[in-house]
């Protein structure tokens, strides 16, 4: 039969063509762009790529990071983080996004006690700043504890600190709430319990300005010219600041309003005067945000500098707020978000979606009225309950081939050019007529309505040899010659066409005869979408179900798949010992392992040994630590301990002794070990039997 003829004789029919169509999608694009829309992420036509998600004939863009998810309760939820994140907390996050936790083979060690956020540098058996809220001891609680006697706590993340007492109770010299006050060895003052051999002689209560923290219309009091005297109720009335104070407001050692230099005032109130606000609180070294002791100092976690070296507390899990309002949170503490009106919560509003990686509430795509919870950019409803989506974009209008369906832009049966329905087409493509609720090609058999021809010509082609029926193009199987698989393409570009058996890359999902992509385009071998066996040259199979170029952190390339790391190592060059990039750490006591380096200007990462008690051994010595990370270096000959002095100048770095083997001593300029000279003989000591000199027998 001639090309361009049809079955049964007859010219083609003319029929509604699809260039219509296009030049709908085509000017929906471009009115897209002239409206600043995001452009839409990419799908696959078939929404069988990593991480897609069809459900009721949308598809939906991988969400960020995620390899496979799943839609609920009108939400996309990530099942499966890509291989090189850390799931923690419903989020994929890398190692270094993960402060309070170590990478250990293929799981997570906490690093410090339970639910802490920040070490206290050098002792990682002391929380600084815990998740949830402090214990006390240096410990965390997992979840908030409401204390009966304390309204509010300062610092809930820092310690137990209380800012005001319930009704009836009193707040002593340590912060903490007390229901008696006895009046034998103390003084009720306003909201304070105070030991009276701390209260000076002739102290009148309701003279002193800090009796409690309401605000006051005293000019004077509140001026700074006259901040030595929020201490005293008279002039030469005044208690005794301690120690660790500059100025102070009253006797303890949290009554602080002013801090020697290069200490930071961690506030627990203020107190509001018609000059100024007075903070008062605790002298603290600072906090040194690298978790090295070395380090520069600053205000800890979940507090904000007022720009004096004034820590204030941020709201309940607020890990950085708004100095000039810290009601006011910009970022919350893992897992928790902050709202538009700065609260922190675990949900976000609708509009705004989860940012795990910045602890924020962050708006949906223009025009999108709501979004995955954890993918802003990922549409999954329209503001204007007008439009549809369709390839994460809102649409007035459905593209051709697509109709509106449930605000979703849903494609007409195979073939059909226009629909009122998904399942029932209206117009159907060139060369195909309605039958039953889909088009059939009018060709029939083993032809197929040919639109490569010329428009004057075109009408029915024999398929290839190799199908038994085609679609559109002689090589587009549509099914096969008895015996043979229909190897399905991956996108709609690719054609379908027939096989003696399912080719690498493919499997067979059912029992019929026919071969699907394996879901990862590098795997050569599956047994199921998302089930690897085998990948292709130059990749690496990763936990059976992704090819990779390179393994992700805690794994090492073994052979053609990925192992985790030795025991010792969060990250590594290969299985040895020695091998370790970074070290990870102990699950009995939450420190870091130790890196062995060679010299102290050594890459610190460069392959190495992870040891648990090296400084405890003779001859190393410290080099520098951080929360996450702690390197050693051997000591020079004869020393049995030894510092690094300038660690984070490498151009200054130098080793110096501290202690000397047996034997040995400090050298004159106290760096390194020398022998000890050998003391002289004294000759008067000598034993007398065999004595140097000996007398002759007496007569």
């Amino acid at each position: 039969m001639p090309a361009a003829a049809m079955p049964g004789g007859g010219a083609a029919a003319p029929r509604q063509t699809p260039l219509l169509g296009l030049m709908v999608m085509l000017l929906a694009s471009l009115m897209a762009l002239a409206a600043g829309q995001q452009p839409a992420l990419p799908t696959s036509d078939y929404c069988n790529g990593p991480g897609e998600t069809a459900y009721s004939g949308g598809c939906y863009p991988a969400l960020r990071r995620c390899q496979r998810s799943i839609y609920t309760q009108a939400d996309l939820i990530c099942t499966q983080y890509k291989p090189e994140y850390h799931t923690v907390d419903g989020f994929g996050f890398l190692a270094e996004e993960l402060p309070d936790l170590a990478v250990s083979g293929a799981g997570l060690v906490q690093i410090g006690p339970a639910d802490c956020w920040n070490v206290v540098p050098g002792n990682y058996r002391r929380c600084a700043v815990c998740r949830f809220q402090a214990a006390g001891d240096g410990l965390c609680r997992p979840e908030p504890l409401a204390h009966a006697q304390c309204t509010a706590l300062a610092h809930p993340h820092i310690n137990e600190d209380c800012a005001a007492c319930a009704p009836g109770h009193w707040l002593d010299l340590d912060r903490r709430c007390v229901d008696t006050c006895p009046a034998a060895s103390h003084l009720a003052c306003g909201a304070h319990c105070i030991p009276r051999h701390r209260v000076p002689g002739g102290f009148e209560c309701a003279a002193w300005p800090m009796a409690t923290m309401a605000p006051s219309d005293d000019e004077p009091a509140g001026r700074p010219e006259h901040r030595h005297l929020l201490r005293c109720s008279a002039p030469g009335v005044c208690f005794q600041c301690h120690d660790t104070c500059d100025e102070c407001a009253g006797p303890g050692p949290k009554d602080c309003t002013a801090c020697p230099a290069g200490r930071f005032l961690l506030a627990h109130g203020a107190k509001d005067f018609p000059q100024a606000r007075v903070h008062v609180g605790a002298c603290i070294r600072g906090y040194h945000a690298s978790g090295d002791p070395a380090g520069p100092a600053g205000c800890p976690a979940t507090t904000a500098n007022t720009g004096q070296d004034v820590c204030v507390a941020c709201r309940q899990h607020c890990r950085i707020c708004d100095p000039a309002n810290p009601g006011h949170c910009l970022s919350c503490l893992r897992g928790f978000f902050a709202r538009p009106d700065g609260t922190c919560s675990a949900t976000c509003p609708e509009g705004t979606a989860k940012d795990s990686l910045t602890g924020r509430c962050i708006q949906c795509l223009p025009g999108c009225g709501k979004c995955a919870s954890e993918s802003p950019e990922v549409c999954m409803r329209c503001a204007d309950p007008g439009q549809s989506l369709h390839h994460n974009l809102c649409h007035t209008r459905c593209p051709a081939f697509f109709v509106h369906g449930d605000h979703v832009c849903r494609k007409c049966p195979a073939n059909c050019f226009r629909c009122f329905n998904p399942l029932y087409c209206d117009i159907c493509n060139e060369g195909y007529d309605p039958y039953g609720f889909e088009c059939v090609s009018y060709c029939g058999g083993e032809w197929f309505y040919d639109e490569s021809l010329p428009s004057n010509i075109r009408g029915c082609s024999q398929c290839s040899s190799n199908c038994a029926t085609c679609d559109n193009f002689a090589d587009n199987c549509k099914t096969c010659p008895p015996g043979k698989f229909l190897v399905q393409g991956r996108n709609q570009q690719e054609r379908r066409y027939c096989a003696d058996a399912c080719p690498p890359g493919t499997y067979r999902p059912s029992t019929d005869r026919q071969c699907a992509p394996c879901t990862d385009p590098q795997c050569a071998s599956c047994t199921g979408a998302h089930q690897c066996l085998e990948c292709r040259p130059g990749h690496l199979l990763f936990a059976g179900s992704r090819c990779l170029l390179a393994c992700p952190q805690g794994f090492r390339a073994d052979g053609h798949q990925c192992a985790p790391c030795d025991g010792s190592c969060a990250t590594c060059a290969n299985g040895l010992q020695e091998g370790c990039h970074q070290c990870t750490a102990d699950p009995a006591g939450g420190a870091p392992l130790l890196k062995h380096l060679q010299a102290p200007d050594a890459d610190v990462s460069a392959p190495g040994r992870c040891a648990p008690d090296s400084l405890a051994q003779p001859g190393w010595g410290l080099l520098f630590q951080n929360q996450k990370a702690r390197y050693v270096v051997p000591c020079p000959e004869h020393c049995a301990s030894c510092l690094v002095e300038h660690p984070h100048e490498p151009g200054l770095r130098a080793l110096r002794c501290v202690a000397c083997l047996p034997g040995h001593a400090l050298s004159s300029d106290g760096r390194t070990c020398v022998a000890d000279p050998v003391p002289p003989v004294d000759e008067s000591l000598s034993g007398s039997d065999g004595g140097a000199a000996t007398s002759g027998p007496s007569d």
